[in-house]
Order: structure tokens, then sequence, then C-alpha cells
């Protein structure tokens, strides 16, 4: 069907009922009443002026801005519609599934169609008003005062409704009366003039000047249509809303009261910028300040000053992350200052616990702590009969009392605990105390494969550790939880170490009978074991081997844990030293008298061998008289 000409017949409506008087009753319709849709007739032919065919037809009705070309503004498909003798009755914006004709009609619009799916009917249609719609231009000129209250309905007029509006043309308003106490008095019906806002407040008129309202109602500030703040009328304020926040800034000084802040502040610094400055002051007993995450409080400011911070910070300690403080600096980390006149060890700089209790802390050490301490009070009397004693000695030398090694044996000794003492006083401060009793290192594998439990006896061999003790430079034990660890390996190569304890009480894997005071020494089977061997049963190779010095009895045969003193010092060894010489001296000193003893029974041997070799010659002078007397005898 050739549709280049589609309307041979004429168009029998088309006009809109928006805005028209029921011819029945001559009743106005109020506004919201009015339907908003266009009846459409026609006869519709083709190109040689035949009728098309009857039948039900898909017809999609569109409205343009020109007559040709463009995007539709509007449309709207109507399904099924029933043609009989090429005559078609729709309403426009009352199909099925409707579109309503929200448009402003303030200019020419065209309409087109499509039958079926097929191209758009041409030409299109220009929409052209009623007769009686004519009327309408006369409401773009309204004369002053026509428009008066008796004319116009109740609550017919609200806020959305009015564009804008020029005070000077309302007349006629109800007198009010414009006192404070008209102000402050309960509206329970709320008047259409409380409705209406100016900088006066929302009454029209009076002396009153204020930005606001006066009754129950919120006060609302937009712009570009969108609520940037409002008043609610009991006093809260709220910027911004849900879907469109706001930036707030203060430029100059800003006095606040208690303020409560929900998401995110900066203060002393441009919001995007991480320099904010805050200092918060509070007299009464609240928290002066802290912060909230998921309504848990993470970091608070006390009245006292106290500050707690509660992390849920989780993961591995080999990132700075995941600890809870974090401090970056430049050139130093954190100082702690105590306000005491003495540090000592009742103040406490800092203090480690887990959910049982204290597990160490670090603690001042003042001159009154040392001198108290039962171990320096012990070493003190020693140190005193020590060199009380060395003074008696280097008096009885000139007697022949002591030899000359005993002399430099004691002076050592006094010298050592000399020093001690003065390194001890020079150096007091701060002490760590904490339940792990040694000082370790980290000490590299001779094989990163092998394994190591903790109180196994190593060798230590230039600088790295084996069970194997075969040929050792050094005998040790591993650490079980040291209270200081250094020489830390790079995480990579924790592997390839082990901690070994170098000085303190550790926990030292034993097998046999141990007392107190024995020496602790490898096993010989390279098992990480050790044996005891009482003081006076050391050998001068037994004691190259020492790992330490047992500090408790324990007569079960099998391997178990001994608290054992690792760490040595020379004062052991001179001990020891001390004693094989005095041993050495007494044998000399028996060997003498027996050589003296010996002498004499020389001597009287000597004696013995003269009387003998005497009486021999005796003998034999005797014997040669016989002889003679015999042959004399004969010869007669």
């Amino acid at each position: 069907m050739n549709m280049r000409s589609l309307f041979k017949l004429i168009i029998f409506g088309l006009f809109l009922l928006a805005g028209f008087q029921n011819e029945v009753t001559g009743q106005l319709l109020p506004a919201g009443k009015f339907p908003k849709v266009i009846n459409f007739s026609a006869v519709i032919s083709d190109a040689d002026n035949s009728i098309i065919t009857s039948g039900e037809y898909n017809i999609l009705f569109s409205l343009y801005t020109s007559k040709e070309g463009g995007k539709a503004v509007w449309s709207e498909l109507h399904e099924k519609v029933i043609v009989e003798d090429g005559e078609i009755n729709v309403q426009l914006g009352g199909a099925s599934v409707p579109n309503p004709l929200n448009l402003s009609f303030n200019r020419l619009y065209y309409l087109g169609i499509k039958l079926n799916g097929n191209d758009e009917l041409t030409p299109r249609i220009e929409l052209l008003p009623s007769p009686f719609s004519i009327r309408t231009l006369v409401a773009n000129n309204v004369r002053d005062n026509s428009i008066t209250a008796n004319k116009i309905a109740p609550n017919s007029v609200t806020n959305s409704k009015i564009k804008s509006v020029s005070w000077s043309k309302i007349k006629d308003l109800v007198e009010l009366n414009h006192t404070f106490s008209r102000i402050n008095k309960t509206i329970d019906e709320p008047s259409v003039l409380t409705m209406f806002w100016r900088r006066y407040g929302n009454l029209l008129e009076g002396q009153d000047k204020f930005l606001g309202t006066i009754n129950d109602r919120n006060l609302v500030i937009k712009t570009d249509s969108i609520q940037r703040m409002l008043f609610d009328p009991w006093g809260m304020v709220v910027m911004g809303t849900v879907t469109d926040s706001v930036f707030f800034e203060v430029i100059g000084k800003t006095t606040l009261g208690n303020v409560y802040v929900k998401a995110k502040m900066g203060v002393g610094a441009d919001f995007n910028e991480t320099e904010a400055k805050l200092h918060i002051k509070e007299d009464g007993l609240q928290i002066p300040f802290k912060v909230d995450t998921d309504s848990l409080e993470v970091f608070v400011i006390e009245n006292t000053g106290r500050v707690e911070i509660t992390s849920r910070q989780t993961g591995a300690d080999d990132e700075e992350g995941n600890y809870s403080l974090f401090v970056n600096s430049v050139d130093h980390g954190i100082v702690i200052d105590v306000d005491s006149d003495n540090s000592n060890s009742s103040t406490n700089y800092m203090t480690f616990w887990d959910d049982d209790g204290i597990k160490g802390r670090i603690e001042g050490y003042d001159w009154a702590d040392y001198f108290a301490n039962p171990k320096n009070i012990a070493h003190d009397i020693w140190f005193v009969a020590q060199g009380v004693a060395l003074a008696v000695a280097i008096a009885a030398t000139a007697a022949g009392g002591l030899e000359v090694p005993d002399i430099i044996n004691g002076t050592a000794e006094v010298a050592y605990w000399a020093f001690q003492k003065a390194w001890d006083l020079s150096h007091l401060g701060v002490t760590y105390e904490s339940g792990s009793g040694d000082y370790a290192e980290w000490l590299e594998k001779f094989d990163r494969n092998e394994f190591f439990m903790p109180g196994d006896i190593v060798g230590v061999t230039r600088g790295k550790i084996s069970k194997n003790t075969n040929n050792a430079e050094q005998f040790m034990s591993i650490s079980h939880s040291p209270l200081v660890l250094g020489n830390m390996p790079p995480d990579e190569r924790k592997m390839d170490f082990e901690k070994v304890a170098f000085k303190g009480q550790v926990p030292v894997k034993v097998k046999g009978y141990v007392n107190k005071g024995d020496y602790i020494i490898p096993s010989g089977l390279n098992d990480g074991v050790g044996i005891a061997v009482e003081p006076e049963m050391m050998t001068a190779e037994e004691f190259a081997k020492v790992v330490g010095k047992s500090w408790e009895e324990n007569l079960n045969e099998e391997i178990k844990y001994v608290n054992v003193s690792v760490g040595l010092k020379m004062n052991d060894l001179f001990s020891v030293i001390r004693k094989k010489y005095n041993d050495n001296r007494k044998l000399k000193i028996a060997l003498a008298e027996k050589n003296r003893e010996l002498d004499g029974i020389l001597l009287q041997l000597k004696e013995v061998e003269d009387d003998v070799k005497l009486v021999k010659e005796l003998l034999e002078k005797k014997s040669c008289r016989q002889d003679k007397q015999a042959f004399t005898l004969n010869k007669k």
C-alpha cells in the first residue's frame, strides 16, 4: 500500500481535553482531575483513494517538534486497534499501556503514525488548538488585582506550584498580631500564610525580622534544587543529605560547644589534606577525646592524660602494617620521661602484659636497689674478704708462707670483682625484668636442614653450630625464651639460624644424676644431650667443654631439662687451677719427704755394705790363717 498520501479523508477530531468545561453539568474540574489525553479520529486510505482493509492494527503514534526528521519527544503504541471501513478512533495518552502526555504544549508539535511496524506515514500532522482552547491565551497576560483570595480554592496554590512572587502584587492580606507572644504561640491549625517565607520569617507583615519559621516546620536551604542544609523545629541542624553531601569550610576563628562528628573531620587543614591540627579541651568528667570505628573505641585520651589504643590488627610479624603503633621518624623514636627525682625499681618505664598478667617490664635501677640486692651483698662481703686475705697472703709471702701463684690468682680475682663492681655502679639506669632468663643470639647452622630443639647442646666452630661437638671451639645450648635476642638475620634466612644462649639461666637437656654445682658437658654422642661432672672430678680437657653449671638437683637418670647457668666467669677456672696447684704442691712436699727418708735408708744401706765388706775381709784373713796352720800340721 502506497502510504505517501495518507489522509485522503478528513480528520474528524483532534482536540486537547485539558482545561475544558464539562458540557453536561457546566462544572469546573479540579486541575488534578484533567485527563492528559487527546481524542484522535481519522479515515485512512491509500494513494489510490482506496480504504484500507478492515481489521486489527498495531499503531505507533509519535510527537515531534519538527515536520521532518528529529527525535520523538513522546511515543505510544496502541495494540489491536479495530479499523472498520478505514476509520480509527483512539485516545493519545490512553493506550492499554499508557504514556501520559506530560508535555508543556507551548510550541508546535507534529504527529507521526506507523502501521504494523512499517515506515512512518507521511506527511506528519501538525497539531492545532480547538476553538475554545484559544481562550487560554488570555492567561498569559493576567490583569493586576484580577486574582483575589476569594477566587483561589483553599490549599490549591502550593510552594511547588509557585515559580516566583512579586509581593507588591499581593493584596487584601488578613491582619495578624505580630508580637513576640504571637510568634511563640503554638499554632494548632497552620495558616496558609505560614507557608510563605521571606527574610522577615514566614510571616508576611510585621516588625519581627528573622530568618526562619514561626511554627514547627523545617527550614530547608537549597541550591540548584538540592538540599544543602536543614534546621528542624527542635534545633537540630543537618548539612547535606545521604545522597548529596556538602563541603563545609570555615575561614577564621570558630568557637563550638559540644561537637559530634559522624563521619570525617579535618581540623586545621583542608578536607583532603593530612595536616589536620586538633586541640580539644575538656574540664568536665567526660572523656575529652576519643575515636570510634564500628562502634568500638580505638583511641581514647582520658582526663588524666592517659592514652589508650585498642587495635584489632593482626597478621605476620614481618609487616609493619600489622603493628598497633607505628612511629615513623627521621632520627629518633620514642622517649619515655618519668617525672620522678629517683628512678628506682618502683618506677616502671614499660610493662608487658597478656591475659594472665605481667610478663615483663623495664624498670628503674639506682644505688639503693643495687646495694639492696642479696646477690650484690654476698659479692661485696666476698670481695672484702678476698681483699683482706690477699693482704695477709702478701705479708706472709716474705715469711715463706704462700707461693707466688697463689698471690697472682688472688690478685686476679680481686681485680676482676673490682672491675665488675665499678662497671655495675657506673651503668645504673634501667633493668629488664622478665620470666625469660638468658641473653641469646642468632647463630648460623652448619647444615640448614639440621633440626634443633630448645635445650640442645651444640658445638660452635667458626661461628656456626651443630650437634656434632667433636673438635668444636665452644659448647653452648639452644635458648628456650631469651630476654634479649641479638644478631637477628633477615626474615628470608631465619630458617638457617637458631637462638643460642650466651649468658643467664637456660633449661638444658641432661642425662643421669645431677647435683647442684655440677658442671654440664656434652655427652660425646653428638645427640644434643649433656652429662653432669662434679667439680673435684673435672679434668683440664673437660673444663674446655663446659656448657654451664647446674643450679638444681635432679636424681632422674633419664634425659630431662636441668636449669643451667651459662657464661662461666674466670674465678671458676681460677679455683680449679688453684686446686691443681695445691695438689701438685702437696705431692711435691710428700715426694721431698720420701726422698729424705730414702736418703737415710741409702745411708744405712751404705753402712751395712761397709760392714759386710769388713766382715768379708776378716773372714778371708781368718780362713787364710787356718789354711797355714793346717799346712804346718801336715808337715809335722
